[in-house]
């Protein structure tokens, strides 16, 4: 009977243990890996400056234990920091051969404000336009 109990009791702590560890392996980190604020020439007269930052997200578990990507995020709104409120799109990035990180790879990266909205402009020849409409007026 003892030997019933200590099995459940390894079982259990067995399942508790890797839901935590699963919980912390799968939580994003919200770091921003790069920012750019918008341009002084232009003006959408709705709570400016505006931000578009690439947040890292939560580990893409697809290619375990091959490869460990994470998700990523262009955020565009009036938050500097970790952003609560805006406009998200998840996006991938394409370093290409260069072999670089995601964070080496975004400085050659180019953004463009314009008074239709922003356009990332990625290193990989990648475009993304982002209409004003979708970020402006604390959206």
């Amino acid at each position: 009977m003892k030997r019933t109990w200590k099995i459940l009791l390894v079982i259990i702590c067995s399942i508790l243990l890797a839901l935590v560890f699963t919980h912390f392996l799968h939580r994003p980190s919200n770091k921003i890996i790069a920012q750019w604020k918008q341009s002084e020439s232009v003006n959408y007269k709705s709570f400016d400056p505006y931000f578009l930052s690439i947040i890292e997200r939560d580990v893409n578990w697809t290619y375990f234990p091959l490869n460990w990507e994470r998700h990523y995020e262009i955020y565009v709104g009036g938050e500097s920091g970790i952003p609560g409120y805006g406009h998200f799109i998840e996006f991938s990035f394409h370093p290409g051969f260069d072999d670089v990180d995601v964070a080496t790879h975004l400085k050659k990266s180019i953004v463009d404000w314009s008074d239709a909205g922003v356009t990332f402009k990625e290193a990989s020849g990648h475009i993304l336009f982002i209409p004003k409409d979708m970020f402006i007026g604390g959206r």
